[in-house]
């Protein structure tokens, strides 16, 4: 037999069938299956996230004798870095070991409103 193996042969009309075959499937429009990104599971929360306020920004608002001075501290928190994370004081007067409270600051003289997602924390409603 040498270096080449034999190979099958197909009867002519068993390709003329095929050929026709794949005709017909190409005469028809083909649909393509949209494309679906994976995405985290829709769970409820089963209560709302609490929103509490920040220490650091009720003393910066509460402190403040004007707007301008008012803004000025607050560019200054800002340029320090955020978000700014706070311990969670409890009622008792001890620290909660596993929350913190976390603020975001955001300064854009331009924007009208700022919109944030955060996975996990906030609801799409």
């Amino acid at each position: 037999m040498g270096e080449h193996e034999p190979t099958a042969t197909v009867p002519a009309q068993s390709i003329s069938a095929q050929n026709t075959s794949e005709q017909a499937t190409s005469a028809q429009p083909r649909t393509v299956a949209p494309t679906v990104r994976p995405a985290p599971p829709k769970i409820p929360r089963p209560v709302p996230a609490p929103r509490v306020d920040s220490p650091l920004i009720s003393a910066i608002i509460a402190d403040a004798v004007s707007p301008e001075e008012l803004n000025a501290r607050i560019l200054e928190v800002v340029s320090e870095g955020t978000p700014i994370i706070e311990p969670v004081h409890r009622e008792d007067g001890s620290i909660s070991e596993n929350e913190r409270i976390v603020t975001f600051l955001y300064h854009n003289e331009q924007a009208e409103q700022v919109l944030m997602f955060i996975n996990r924390l906030t609801d799409e409603k």
